[in-house]
């Protein structure tokens, strides 16, 4: 009997252990404040937590308007920008591409209602085509642009 007892004790512990896990595989960032958020975005999250910070990152920034919203965007990009000044280049570029492709498989699962909550709207830069890298559409004017 108390071998059966401890078996199904620790049946249970692993169906919690995995299906706890699959809970936790989207980082919810929703309850940090805005601090949080800026010193989490270090360069050192995993690509999927990345592109869950980015996600929340938008929301607030598309509830905010004018300087507010400059100021935030602001924070956040020096704060990544700090942390990553010294990666390697090879280094740098393979997590950037693997948060591009964490991102965009996140933005591709979300309903329209969801896109307009986080300011989603068409698809790409304005500067081009629907979001295709082709010939760029904007002037001088417009301000600098970097691919």
């Amino acid at each position: 009997m108390k071998t059966a007892k401890m078996v199904k004790i620790a049946m249970a512990g692993v169906l919690f252990a995995f299906f706890g896990q699959g809970l936790t595989m989207a980082a919810d960032y929703s309850k940090s404040s805005d601090e949080e958020l800026i010193k989490q975005n270090n360069g050192k999250l995993k690509p999927v937590d990345a592109a869950d910070l980015k996600l929340e990152v938008m929301k607030r920034a598309n509830k905010l308007e004018g300087e507010a919203k400059k100021a935030f965007l602001d924070k956040v990009k020096a704060a990544y920008d700090k942390a990553t000044e010294n990666f390697k280049v090879k280094d740098f570029r393979a997590y950037e591409e693997a948060v591009r492709k964490e991102f965009k498989a996140k933005i591709e699962a979300l309903s329209e209602e969801a896109k307009a909550e986080f300011g989603i709207t068409g698809g790409g830069c304005p500067h081009h085509g629907g979001g295709e890298h082709g010939e760029h559409k904007h002037d001088d004017k417009a301000g600098a642009h970097k691919h």
